[in-house]
């Protein structure tokens, strides 16, 4: 491991390579968010002042994302990420007291690539097909497809029909297919 030495009013420092700090904070839920973090953990705690009529207090862990990371699913949703899977865990207390999933796993996104159906479609991505997925649920519930998977196009690329189409690309054709349920309609683009 190569190491910088810095020498600083006689005192020295050594700089180790990849060895930073993650820019965790540790907030109450009614405190100012500051931007550009997310949640990674919510808890009860004494420090916080109760939320009006509930008496309970909470307290957020929040920090600048990094690719993967799992926040929690009421966290603001960071610019460029999608999601990659569905958990439940005690790092994300639910605020509601629900038995819905209260934990996604985020990553930047990759082509070809399967992220949940709950997540966003990347820019520049389209959607080929729909696919059952153990790390996503339905976000409308029963046991229907959860996940799509995604890739960035070639110059043509038949995609389902409900997929984004990226700047510079046309429609060219129409189909049937059982990839893209519930519409099974997909279309063939092309790169102008």
């Amino acid at each position: 491991m190569i190491q910088r030495i810095l020498i600083l009013f006689g005192f020295v420092f050594f700089i180790l390579p990849g060895v930073a700090s993650a820019q965790t904070q540790t907030i109450c839920d009614n405190a100012p968010f500051p931007a550009g973090y997310v949640i990674v953990e919510r808890y009860q705690s004494p420090e916080c002042i109760g939320l009006p009529g509930t008496g309970q207090r909470h307290t957020l862990k929040v920090q600048i994302p990094s690719s993967p990371i799992n926040i929690c699913s009421e966290s603001p949703f960071p610019v460029g990420f999608v999601i990659t899977n569905m958990l439940t865990t005690s790092s994300c207390w639910n605020v509601n007291n629900t038995n819905s999933l209260a934990t996604y796993t985020v990553k930047y996104p990759v082509s070809p690539g399967e992220i949940c159906t709950a997540s966003p479609i990347p820019v520049g991505y389209v959607i080929t097909s729909v696919i059952n997925s153990n790390n996503c649920f339905n976000p409308s519930g029963g046991s229907a497809l959860a996940a799509y998977n995604i890739k960035i196009p070639e110059a043509q690329e038949n995609v389902c029909g409900f997929s984004p189409i990226p700047n510079g690309y046309s429609i060219t054709a129409t189909f049937e297919t059982g990839n893209c349920p519930p519409s099974n309609r997909g279309i063939t683009i092309r790169r102008n």
